[in-house]
């Protein structure tokens, strides 16, 4: 016996223009068969389903995991979403769930505001690497400051332990690894 590759299904232009917004707004999940998405998609709404109801329920479904931080592991396929009609659950809702708002970041230690002050000349993307994960304690007046790796202990040593001395008002500054 010889198996033949899948034929695919000849998809309406407006159809197939309908399945990419809803391909766009369903969750991302790899592997994610999208040619065979695209068949079933394509049977509902031969069968009477409305695309942009199907689009709708895709945003809908993708708020719902972003608001529930659903992993893309434990998102369905989109072809077995759609087949076991698992969209019918999100067609009554008629808005997105709002993602929650985020939290604001509790400072590792007292002194990070001293330290943000003091590194305001840096770019964000570079404070937020080195800087901001530095824990620090102060004790009679010498300051250990931990990094999270040697590679970062070493970084901020060789760059800013001056600029960490004057910041913190010690003299004696030792920098350590995290263990």
């Amino acid at each position: 016996m010889t198996l033949r590759p899948l034929e695919a299904e000849a998809v309406p232009p407006v159809v197939a223009a309908a399945f990419e917004r809803f391909w766009q707004a369903y969750p991302a999940r790899s592997p994610n068969p999208k040619a065979q998405a695209r068949q079933v998609f394509a049977r509902l709404v031969a069968g009477g389903a409305e695309p942009e109801r199907l689009v709708a329920a895709a945003e809908t479904f993708a708020a719902e995991c972003a608001c529930k931080g659903i992993a893309a592991a434990f998102v369905p396929h989109a072809r077995t979403w759609l087949y076991q009609r698992r969209y019918e659950d999100y067609l009554a809702i008629p808005q997105p769930l709002p993602l929650p708002e985020p939290e604001p970041a509790m400072p590792l230690n007292p002194h990070s505001a001293t330290l943000k002050e003091a590194f305001r000349h840096l770019a964000e993307a570079e404070y937020r690497h080195f800087i901001a994960p530095l824990e620090v304690a102060i004790e009679a007046g010498r300051a250990t400051v931990t990094a999270p790796s040697r590679f970062q202990a070493d970084h901020v040593r060789s760059r800013w332990l001056g600029d960490i001395r004057r910041a913190l008002g010690c003299r004696e500054i030792r920098i350590e690894v995290r263990r």
